[in-house]
């Protein structure tokens, strides 16, 4: 009952509030000592926590609606049902940090301004981690690459486009010239490094996600990448272009100071709003299938066939038939992901409940097709797959 749209909003918006934590911590340790300092940075790191909190919240709602086949505002109820499954895991351990967060950052009293520091980077790296946990870092292959890749994909781009936003806004009205002109210089080397991590990362997520150059638009997952490539490629022609036209002007004593900020604000500005487009279509890409998910759905919609054939069905009996793959013992339910779930999803697309595709994402349709098969079976319809469920499925481990 929630709209797609709003969905993506609140990932959009857990997102921007989450770089912008991260962005005032890495301006704040490598490029503006005086970040800190100021109110307005300040009140944005604590809107950015309590957005982080607010979407959480309202995410966890959402998944207890999509349990409990009712509006959100109508599902309080299933909030604990919620908490089982790995994405409403990740959103109350996000709560928690939040709080956790706001406490090394307003509150701690520590011995130097360094350890404090130290302890909300340690805690900011686990809110980049509950993106991991429940998206395809975790539930794709080769997911002990994958959860600190996206960690280190996320931070880099927090550290970037944070900067970007600080220094833009900020710092260009509170710091006298020279002293822009050195946190220019810094921010250009944090940058520089940012940039470096996120394409790396990229890579590695792209060869993890994708598989070869020739599933790239296998995909909506290889589409999205690509569409994301073009717009980082032209951030990154466009941040050029600035830093070049900008140095030019704060090495000349013939430009007015006003005229040189008013060109650095633009230039920055322009960035962040290329960076944001970036954000966006991130938050488009973490629920879309990627090309390896699609391919093992028609390596096993194959095998399925396969056994079909050589398997006799008794008149009597419903199709349930069997497959290749195997749970691993442990029940899964609305809001899961991993192998487990992809398995299920193959054993209801063979079993002709499920015709979508294999996620490893256990969504609305899933849980439909769960639904289904039960009330077929003469099952308890709870929507959990455990023993009983699996075993009619043939994919419930017998030893």
């Amino acid at each position: 009952s929630t709209p797609s749209g709003l969905r993506w909003l609140l990932r959009f918006g857990s997102y921007v509030a989450i770089m912008t934590i991260g962005g005032v911590l890495a301006t704040t340790a490598f490029v503006w000592r005086g970040a800190w300092d100021h109110p307005l940075i300040r009140r944005a790191v604590k809107w950015s926590l309590i957005t982080t909190a607010g979407a959480a919240l309202a995410q966890l709602l959402i998944i207890a609606s999509d349990i409990e086949g009712a509006p959100p505002w109508e599902a309080l109820g299933s909030v604990s049902a919620a908490f089982g499954t790995d994405a409403g895991g990740a959103f109350m351990i996000r709560i928690l940090l939040v709080g956790a967060i706001s406490w090394a950052m307003f509150i701690a009293v520590t011995q130097t301004e360094e350890s404090q520091w130290t302890l909300a980077v340690v805690l900011l790296l686990g809110l980049l981690a509950t993106w991991a946990y429940a998206g395809h870092s975790r539930s794709m292959r080769w997911p002990l690459i994958g959860v600190p890749v996206d960690v280190a994909h996320h931070a880099a781009a927090a550290a970037w486009i944070g900067g970007l936003a600080i220094i833009g806004m900020v710092a260009i009205k509170e710091c006298s010239t020279e002293e822009l002109i050195s946190s220019l210089n810094r921010f250009a080397k944090l940058a520089a490094t940012a940039v470096t991590v996120i394409v790396i990362t990229g890579v590695l997520q792209a060869i993890r996600l994708v598989g070869s150059p020739t599933q790239l638009f296998a995909a909506n997952h290889g589409k999205y990448l690509m569409l994301k490539v073009v717009v980082l490629g032209a951030m990154l022609k466009v941040a050029d272009i600035n830093r070049q036209r900008v140095n030019r002007r704060l090495r000349s004593a013939a430009k007015s100071s006003r005229l040189v900020v008013s060109n650095l604000r633009r230039a920055m500005g322009t960035e962040f709003a290329v960076g944001l487009l970036i954000v966006a279509v991130t938050a488009a890409m973490v629920v879309s299938p990627p090309a390896v998910a699609e391919d093992n759905a028609r390596q096993n919609e194959a095998l399925s066939s396969t056994t079909t054939a050589f398997t006799s069905i008794p008149a009597t009996a419903t199709t349930i038939v069997t497959t290749a793959c195997m749970m691993s013992g442990t029940p899964v339910r609305l809001g899961a992901s991993g192998p487990d779930v992809e398995c299920l999803q193959q054993a209801l697309q063979a079993s002709g409940f499920l015709t979508g595709e294999v996620t490893g994402i256990f969504d609305a349709a899933t849980d439909s097709a769960v639904r289904a098969l039960q009330t077929q079976e003469g099952l308890e319809v709870d929507g959990i797959v455990g023993q009983i469920t699996a075993t009619a499925l043939g994919i419930w481990p017998t030893a």
